[in-house]
């Protein structure tokens, strides 16, 4: 979440081109790609969806009244959740402390503010997943008046009512497990000074208690750890690894229980979310190389080994690509 904060709009206009990540790329596969897109230099983000097989693009989302720079489809790809700020407003994107979150039908109609800005006195909230059952909302939320108080996990329902806090420690960038009975989650870690003690933990999650337990800090590094996500079996874990400053950011996965720490897009980029895994093998994310490219959509197939650039242009900049196979 941190990280794209710092990645707006000055970066944006400085882009000059666009990278070419070498390799193979991986071959087209049956699911769509949600996302955000603007046109350079200042346009509004708006929503797109691209069609892997065919690659045809369908407008989902689009207002000049607004920015929409989150989209995530229900399980059952049926409806999306969207997250979106007055236009003009700063930051122009992952403006947590002044959005609204709405629910539309997958192809854009429909939409409706289930959380209006400052809602249940937050004075930020975001980062919204839904639940794999299609009936509870897990997002951060940040009570109080104060822009540095802290953030917590949260959920409500799908009708954007019954809100609770789930955890008591700092938290960013909470997400489910596949079968919704983990979070995972960025934590401040034991030791270290902020945001280089940002760690991934994981916790058990009872959905009939609305209530998280046993959390277990799974990270202990000298990185920025933001972003993660599951891996649709639960058993591997996705998360971005940047340096303090996020000039640098790597592409990292790890087992669910911490071990084996593989980097596996680490080139010098900005590599981070929100992140999320495909249940085709690919996970998607979005990428930016500082003063040399603007904001790129992309993905690293874990089959192939293979990272691609899905969406990339000297005109246009592209954030939070979410895959559905639906």
């Amino acid at each position: 979440m941190l990280r794209s904060l710092c990645l707006c709009g000055s970066l944006l206009l400085a882009a000059a081109g666009c990278h070419q990540k070498g390799g193979t790329p991986a071959p087209a596969t049956p699911g769509a790609v949600y996302y955000c897109a603007r046109q350079l230099p200042s346009g509004p983000w708006q929503v797109y969806k691209k069609n892997l097989l065919n690659g045809a693009i369908d407008t989902i989302a689009k207002s000049p009244a607004y920015n929409y720079w989150w989209v995530e489809a229900s399980p059952d790809a049926s409806q999306l959740l969207l997250l979106r700020s007055p236009y003009g407003s700063t930051p122009d994107q992952f403006n947590y402390a002044q959005c609204e979150l709405v629910r539309a039908a997958a192809n854009g109609t429909g939409q409706q503010v289930l959380l209006p800005d400052n809602a249940n006195g937050w004075y930020a909230f975001g980062n919204p997943h839904w639940h794999p059952s299609g009936n509870r909302i897990l997002l951060l939320a940040q009570p109080g008046t104060a822009s540095s108080g802290p953030f917590y996990a949260a959920t409500i329902d799908t009708n954007g009512q019954n809100p609770k806090l789930l955890t008591t420690q700092y938290t960013l960038d909470a997400n489910w497990a596949p079968q919704g009975n983990k979070i995972v989650y960025i934590g401040l870690g034991a030791t270290g000074s902020v945001p280089l003690n940002f760690e991934v933990f994981t916790a058990d999650y009872d959905y009939a208690a609305n209530q998280v337990s046993n959390a277990r800090q799974l990270t202990s590094d000298n990185t920025r750890d933001q972003d993660p996500c599951f891996s649709p079996d639960g058993r591997t874990i996705a998360f971005s690894a940047g340096n303090a400053l996020l000039t640098t950011a790597d592409l990292v996965t790890i087992d669910a229980s911490g071990a084996n720490r593989k980097a596996v897009v680490s080139d010098g980029g900005v590599h981070g979310g929100p992140l999320n895994w495909g249940t085709d093998g690919r996970i998607y994310f979005h990428s930016i190389y500082l003063l040399t490219t603007g904001f790129m959509a992309d993905a690293y197939d874990t089959k192939t080994g293979t990272y691609e650039n899905l969406l990339r242009s000297n005109s246009s900049a592209y954030i939070s690509p979410y895959y559905t196979g639906k």
